[in-house]
């Protein structure tokens, strides 16, 4: 393939794509839900509240800060922790295709000189127990909407049930096209080929290799612990957030209705800002707990914004923090990079 075209298919699949996904999802959105509807029945932002819930998310960068820290075995500072969980979410919540997850391996690199493989491995691991997390709250929210859930979608005559399904069906879609193009852009010649190849296979033996020096074993409940108080803010944060929106829920219902959310923000080909994604995973999750389309719509649309901005502010107050730190950390250790097991000097 030239290497023109070769920037043709690049700039497709890791642009133009996300940006056509959110189109698309924003679309569905509005032929399925009456947005001036969703203008009439906004009565304003309780500001009181959306207080609440901006401390509330600033404690639950605390905890990821706890858990990076745990991760990373005391090599970096709670300080430039907090700095780093910032700056990545940041870069996740605006970056299109989920490529923000690139800046934490690349922070604690710059900054700390702590290798790809072994950065990398930690986002694994965190990850993993995001996953658990995530679903224990989300099962034990059933108890609380489950009865409510299975009545929504009875009295719906099977429009929840289509939208979902057509969600599904342009999702499943748009992720086979960048498959497609991930694959066409990498249809090259032998020796190119065997080149990729073996990059890849030198990236897979750096991750085995910092899975390994993480000794995730040893540190297993903190990281259970820490992962539980972590989701216990973010859907906190979700719950505070759509009650200033307007919508008041309790507790386990707030989880229900923002798991899909969550869902449609790690959503693999959202756009810039992951606008028209994670809104349709709002609305099908408010709608399923008995909240009316244009309002979960511009609720949805409220916290999704109201995260973004303080994702970013959060970004720019406590980034100085790292690179002072970092500067710190090269002028004490040198350029000898560092493992994440060993303990801090």
């Amino acid at each position: 393939m030239k290497p023109g075209f070769r920037k043709i298919v690049f700039i497709l699949r890791r642009y133009v794509l996300p940006t056509v996904t959110g189109l698309l999802f924003l679309y569905l959105l509005w032929r399925s839900v009456d947005v001036a509807e969703s203008l009439r029945t906004f009565s304003g932002v309780r500001i009181g509240t959306a207080c609440a819930a901006a401390g509330i998310y600033i404690v639950q960068y605390f905890f990821l800060a706890v858990r990076w820290r745990l991760l990373n075995r005391g090599r970096v500072g709670i300080g430039s922790c907090y700095a780093i969980t910032a700056v990545h979410n940041m870069t996740n919540n605006v970056l299109p295709f989920r490529t923000g997850e690139l800046a934490y391996p690349y922070l604690l690199k710059r900054h700390f000189n702590i290798g790809l493989g072994d950065s990398t491995a930690t986002l694994f691991y965190a990850r993993i127990f995001d996953l658990v997390a995530m679903v224990l709250f989300f099962i034990g929210s059933l108890a609380f909407v489950g009865r409510d859930v299975l009545q929504t979608i009875a009295e719906s005559k099977g429009e929840i049930l289509q939208f979902t399904l057509l969600v599904v069906l342009i999702g499943g879609v748009l992720l086979g096209m960048y498959v497609l193009l991930d694959r066409w852009a990498n249809n090259q010649d032998t020796e190119k080929h065997e080149g990729l190849r073996g990059k890849v296979r030198g990236a897979f033996r750096s991750l085995t290799e910092g899975l390994a020096r993480v000794e995730i074993v040893s540190i297993s409940v903190k990281m259970f612990v820490s992962s539980l108080a972590i989701f216990l803010a973010r859907y906190a944060f979700f719950m505070y957030a759509l009650r200033a929106f307007g919508i008041d829920l309790v507790f386990g219902e707030s989880v229900a209705a923002s798991t899909l959310a969550i869902l449609g923000a790690i959503f693999p080909l959202q756009g810039v800002g992951g606008y028209g994604t994670v809104e349709t995973g709002w609305v099908l999750g408010l709608v399923l707990i008995g909240v009316e389309a244009p309002t979960a719509l511009m609720a949805g649309f409220g916290v999704h914004t109201f995260r973004l901005v303080l994702s970013v502010l959060l970004a720019g107050s406590t980034y100085p923090i790292l690179a002072h730190d970092g500067r710190k950390h090269r002028g004490a250790d040198g350029p000898t990079e560092t493992p994440v097991s060993q303990p801090a000097p």
